[in-house]
Parts: structure tokens; C-alpha cells; sequence
């Protein structure tokens, strides 16, 4: 798979300024589920269980404490998981795991950076877990150096998986590195052992956003790659592609959309506030009613039908 020209070139002189002005790509500003839970909540994700990070033996009391850590994770209880790993000063790569997958998962990226440091520093073995998780806390820290940094230590230590590259793709998408994710894309195709799945391209997808004129275009360079590989969207792959098609013309938003009615897939209430935004061209980074509808009057008759039409479907389907 190789990166088109026009793409290629294009990353090169976006690149920067992406980094500095690119919108979250997160869904969660008009309290709508963030697209990692969403994920997660639809089967979409691939999670790494802190039970089976690889490492040194544990004694019975590590064993405990990541399964304390780990229940306090799940129900996004930071404040347990803190107090939990405050008491450790052991070089366990299992109970920083443990530890940083809870930051990442309640939310406090800065108290999982330093997680991943104290483990640089502690930890005999850093465990592919570990370089998976910083990935992801690194790329919403929008530290895209240490994103490379860590990705280049993890192929170090570790071999290239589907995990490892879902996460530095992930990195990616929170980054708006275009260029960035396609390279994954490819090396993960150049690997005999690894697989491109559909997470890995809806990524991607994600990566184009907020990338300037050209976001349409690349995103729909990365979703043709389904068909390439055999793999069937899903609305996940459908909220990704349109949410990159806020530059795109009328008629391409509405093929899109078309196409994902053809393959008989349900929207649902991320991906009908994501079709709206490109529909309306509205700003992402201001709620959507806000942001809209003093400016109404301003939209093209056609644009306003569109929303209009995609109003009745959405109520038809059952979408708040």
C-alpha cells in the first residue's frame, strides 16, 4: 500500500500547522459518547486485559493490587486507582499497566504520562501494554514527538501487533497526523504476522480531520482501503468518513450517506450530530445548536433540505 503523491506531498506542508490548530476529534463537546466508549460499548475496541500483561511473577499481594486497580478502572473510579498505586514501589511492569490503563480510562492523561515515566525509569521490562497506553495518553496530550518517541521504543522492545499499531494509530487520529497513520498503515501491511482491521482504517479516517481542504480526499482514500482488504464498514467507519467530509461538496456527503443506507447501517446519535456538522458545514468546536442556528439563513437551500431529509431518517430510526 503506498500513500498517493497528492497525499504524500499534502502531509508535508499541513503537518504543522495541523498540530497547532486541529480540532479535537473526540464526539464528546455536546455530551455524546467520546468515540473510544463508543467503541468499546459496541464491540469495536481491542483491549489489551491488565490480567495478562506479560512480566515477572507476581506474589499474591501484586495479584491483589492489580485486581483492585483494575475493578476501580472499570467503573472510572480515578481517585481508588490512585490511592491503590500510591501504595506500590515495586518495579512490576503488570501493576504500572494496571495503573496507566486506569488514567487513560478516567480520563487524567497527565497522571498517566507520569505513570509511564516513573515506569521508564523503574521497570526492568516495560510491557507492550505499557507502550500501547502511553501511545494513546501521549497522542491526547498532543505531544506528538514523545508519540514517536514511544512508538519507536515500543518496536524496540516489542513486535509489531494489531494492538500496538490500533494504538499508535489512535495516537494518530488525536494528533491529526495524516501522514502518520497512513505510515502505520503501511507497516502494518508490509508484516507477514499482522492484520489491518477495520478499527485501524476508521482511525485513519479520524486522522484526516480538521486537516484542511484536502480532509475529504484523504479520508476517502482511507476508507476505499476497506474494500482493498475485504472489510465491511460499520458506523463507526461511516461517523469517521463524514466527519472528515466537512469540506467535501454536497453531492459527496450525500453519496456517502447513501452508500451507507445501501449497506442497510443504522445510524446512531454520534454519527447523526457528525452528519449535521458536515451537512450544515457548522464549527466542530462549538456545540451544534449554538453554533448554527443564529447562522441558518445563511445555508444553501440544498444543504438545508439535506438536513432536513436526514432529521426524518434519523427520527425514523429511533435516534435522539
Amino acid at each position: 500500500m503506498l500513500l498517493p503523491q497528492w497525499l504524500r506531498v499534502s502531509c508535508l506542508v499541513f503537518i504543522g500547522l495541523t498540530l497547532v490548530g486541529t480540532p479535537p476529534c473526540g464526539f464528546g463537546r455536546v455530551k455524546q459518547l467520546p468515540l473510544s466508549e463508543l467503541r468499546e460499548r459496541t464491540g469495536l475496541a481491542i483491549r489489551r486485559k491488565v490480567q495478562v500483561i506479560q512480566g515477572p511473577d507476581l506474589n499474591k499481594g501484586e495479584r491483589k493490587l492489580v485486581s483492585n486497580i483494575a475493578i476501580a478502572s472499570e467503573k472510572r473510579d480515578w481517585s481508588a486507582a490512585q490511592s491503590y498505586f500510591a501504595t506500590y514501589r515495586g518495579d512490576a511492569t503488570q501493576i504500572y499497566g494496571a495503573a496507566i490503563h486506569a488514567a487513560f480510562r478516567c480520563g487524567q492523561y497527565q497522571e498517566g504520562a507520569k505513570i509511564y515515566e516513573q515506569c521508564r525509569i523503574n521497570c526492568k521490562l516495560v510491557g507492550a501494554p505499557v507502550f500501547t497506553v502511553a501511545l494513546r495518553i501521549f497522542g491526547k496530550l498532543k505531544a506528538n514527538d514523545r508519540v514517536r518517541q514511544i512508538w519507536d521504543d515500543a518496536l524496540k522492545a516489542h513486535e509489531l501487533d494489531e494492538i500496538l499499531g490500533s494504538a499508535r494509530i489512535a495516537a494518530a487520529a488525536d494528533l491529526g497526523d495524516v501522514e502518520g497513520a497512513a505510515a502505520v498503515l503501511d507497516q502494518m501491511n508490509l508484516s507477514s504476522n499482522v492484520s489491518i482491521n477495520v478499527f485501524h482504517i476508521n482511525s485513519a479516517m479520524r486522522a484526516c480531520w480538521g486537516w484542511g481542504n484536502k480532509e475529504h480526499k484523504a479520508a476517502k482514500y482511507f476508507f476505499d482501503l476497506l474494500e482493498q482488504f475485504q472489510l465491511s464498514p460499520t458506523i463507526v467507519s461511516f461517523t469517521s468518513l463524514v466527519g472528515a467530509y466537512h469540506t467535501a461538496s454536497l453531492p459527496e456527503i450525500l453519496s456517502a450517506y447513501q452508500k451507507m443506507k445501501d449497506l442497510e447501517i443504522e445510524p446512531d446519535p454520534v454519527f447523526a450530530e457528525t452528519y449535521m456538522f458536515s451537512v450544515l458545514q457548522a464549527d466542530r468546536s462549538r456545540n451544534l445548536r449554538r453554533g448554527i442556528e443564529d447562522r441558518l439563513h445563511e445555508k444553501a437551500i440544498k444543504r438545508l433540505q439535506a438536513a432536513r431529509d436526514a432529521l426524518i431518517d434519523f427520527k425514523k430510526a429511533g435516534v435522539q
